[in-house]
C-alpha cells in the first residue's frame, strides 16, 4: 500500500528545501547590499574629522549606525525575507496534503484563531498574510533583524576605530580602512586587523591558519616567510580584501540560513493553522514532526530531537529538545544555540 502521508511529507520536504535556499540566497544578497550602502556612505575625510576630535558616535550616525532601528538600508533586508517567506507559504500550498475540507474539532487548537473572508473552501488554498499570527510574526522579526544588522555593525565600527585611535593610527588610514570593515561584528573587525598586521613587515606563519584565507595566496605567503621578505602593500591589499569578503559573506550567511528556516517552517505552520481557520483539516488530526537533514553537520541537539517527540506534536504544541522547547525549527523564541545555522524542517501532515 502506498503510504500517503509519507508521499506527502516528502513533497513537503522537497520544497522547503528548495524555499529555504530560495531564503537564504535572497537574504545574503540583500545583507551585502545593504552594508554596501553604508560603506559607500564613509565619506574619508569627514569621517576622519570627526574621529580626530574623539566625536565616534557622531561619526556612527553620519553613516546610518546611529542606533536607531528605524533605517531604511536594514528594513529592506526584512522586507526581503518577508517577501520571500510569503512565497514559500505559496509554494507550499500548491503541494497542500489535504484536498478535501474536514470539520473542524471543538476547540480549536491554534495559537490564535485565524477565520478569513468566507470563500468557497473547494478553491486551491493560497496562504495568506493577513493572517495575524503570520503579521504579528514578520513584525516581530523586521524588528529584530533591523536590530541585529544595525548593532552589529556599530559594534564592530566602533571596535575598529577604537583599536586604531589605541594603535595611533591616523584618522585618514581609519576612515579608509572602516570603508572595508563594514558589515563585520567585533570579532570578525579585530580577526581582519589581526591578520593585516600579521602580514605587514616580518610575515607571521600564524596566516596561513586562518580557516577563511584565500589559498591561492599560500605560495607567495610561504615564499616571504621563506626568504625573509616582506610582502608588497598591493599583496597586502589583495589579500586582506580576499579575507574581508569571506568574513563578511560568512557572517552574512549565518543570518541569511537563520532566517530562511525560520522563514520557511513559519510559513508552513501558518498554512496549516490557515486550512485548520478555513475548516479544510480537523486540527485533531494534524501531526508536526520535527526532521533533520539527517547529514553529519546536523548539531547533535537536534539530532536527537525527532527521538524526543516520537509521535510528533498537534497544533500549538512545542517539541522537546535537548536545549528547551521549540515551536518548530527556526522558532525565534528559541536560543541561539537551538536555532543559528540551523537547516531542519517542520513537515505537518494529516492523519486522516
Amino acid at each position: 500500500m502506498i503510504d500517503v502521508t509519507k508521499l506527502a511529507g516528502d513533497e513537503q520536504i522537497a520544497v522547503i528545501d528548495q524555499q529555504q535556499h530560495a531564503i537564504e540566497n535572497a537574504v545574503l544578497g540583500a545583507i551585502i547590499a545593504a552594508y554596501g550602502i553604508i560603506a559607500a556612505r564613509v565619506v574619508i575625510k569627514r569621517m576622519a574629522e570627526l574621529i580626530e576630535r574623539g566625536e565616534i558616535n557622531m561619526a556612527l550616525a553620519g553613516i546610518g549606525l546611529g542606533g536607531e532601528a528605524d533605517s531604511p538600508v536594514f528594513r529592506a533586508v526584512a522586507t526581503v525575507a518577508r517577501e520571500r517567506t510569503a512565497a514559500a507559504g505559496n509554494a507550499l500550498a500548491r503541494v497542500f496534503p489535504v484536498k478535501q475540507p474536514a470539520p473542524v474539532a471543538p476547540g480549536s487548537l491554534l495559537p490564535r484563531p485565524f477565520t478569513p473572508a468566507p470563500a468557497n473552501i473547494d478553491t486551491p488554498l493560497r496562504f495568506s498574510t493577513i493572517n495575524p499570527a503570520y503579521v504579528d510574526f514578520e513584525t516581530r522579526r523586521e524588528a529584530r533583524i533591523m536590530m541585529e544588522l544595525m548593532r552589529s555593525a556599530r559594534e564592530g565600527a566602533q571596535i575598529h576605530i577604537l583599536e586604531g585611535v589605541r594603535g595611533a593610527v591616523r584618522p585618514p588610514i581609519i576612515a579608509r580602512q572602516l570603508k572595508t570593515r563594514i558589515g563585520l561584528d567585533p570579532r570578525s573587525v579585530t580577526a581582519l586587523n589581526n591578520f593585516e598586521a600579521a602580514l605587514t613587515g616580518q610575515v607571521d606563519a600564524a596566516v596561513l591558519t586562518r580557516t577563511l584565507r584565500d589559498r591561492r595566496f599560500d605560495g607567495t605567503i610561504r615564499r616571504a616567510i621563506r626568504d625573509g621578505k616582506q610582502l608588497k602593500a598591493e599583496q597586502i591589499q589583495r589579500m586582506v580584501e580576499r579575507y574581508r569578503l569571506r568574513l563578511l559573506k560568512a557572517r552574512a550567511l549565518r543570518i541569511a540560513r537563520t532566517e530562511s528556516t525560520m522563514g520557511s517552517n513559519a510559513a508552513n505552520d501558518f498554512l496549516w493553522q490557515q486550512a485548520i481557520g478555513e475548516g479544510r483539516v480537523d486540527a485533531s488530526r494534524v501531526v508536526r514532526r520535527w526532521v533533520t537533514r539527517g547529514d553529519a553537520n546536523v548539531r547533535e541537539a537536534h539530532r536527537s530531537t525527532p527521538g524526543l517527540n516520537p509521535n510528533g506534536r498537534r497544533m500549538g504544541e512545542a517539541f522537546n529538545t535537548p536545549l528547551g522547547p521549540m515551536m518548530r525549527p527556526g522558532d525565534p523564541a528559541g536560543s541561539a544555540a537551538n536555532r543559528v545555522n540551523c537547516r531542519c524542517r517542520l513537515v505537518v501532515n494529516s492523519t486522516g
